[in-house]
């Protein structure tokens, strides 16, 4: 054994050998990285309220233990006027990706791209296409930020602060800064 071992240099000293470390998902079964999550954005205010409350669903597939990548969709609930004036309504619907890289603990890097319709319609044949001439009733929007996961017994929560590159160029404009919480099950 000796001899064999003299035959592979640094096969003596384990310190020699490269740190490796398997991707812990490939024993998981594609079921197992999924995971499905709910997330709440509430739009700019008017006197006292929120003008709209962005209600979102997304599913999200683990690609290792340090990010995964999602899509999601929105729904958008009108909320009225203001203290006086509280009126639930269909204000529009949106379409997410995203991507989640872990930088340190429970703290991620969150970016993704987003489509959001901002207008109340009757059925899905109303609304139109993102590659139509009407694309300018979708908003695009560019985001980047911080993620924040921490754990309330089996459901799992987030926070995110978010920035919109294409907030600026939007007509009316809209805020840069995006604050949303949610929870993956």
């Amino acid at each position: 054994m000796q001899e064999l071992k003299n035959h592979f240099p640094g096969s003596a000293n384990s310190g020699d050998m490269p740190d490796f470390k398997p991707n812990e998902m490939r024993s998981k079964t594609f079921k197992q990285r999924i995971l499905f999550g709910t997330n709440l954005q509430f739009g700019k205010a008017t006197n006292f309220l929120p003008g709209t409350a962005d209600i979102g669903v997304q599913l999200s597939y683990k690609l290792n233990t340090k990010s995964n990548v999602g899509l999601g969709t929105v729904y958008k609930l009108g909320l009225g006027s203001g203290i006086n004036n509280i009126k639930l309504s269909f204000a529009g619907i949106g379409l997410r990706s995203f991507v989640d890289w872990k930088l340190k603990g429970n703290l991620f890097i969150n970016g993704g791209f987003e489509y959001n319709y901002n207008a109340a319609f009757k059925s899905l044949r109303d609304l139109p296409s993102i590659n139509s001439n009407a694309v300018s009733l979708w908003k695009p929007a560019a985001l980047i930020g911080i993620n924040k996961k921490y754990n309330l017994g089996k459901v799992k929560g987030n926070v995110m602060l978010l920035y919109d590159f294409l907030a600026k160029q939007k007509t009316p404009q809209t805020q840069s800064l995006v604050f949303r919480f949610g929870y993956n099950f």
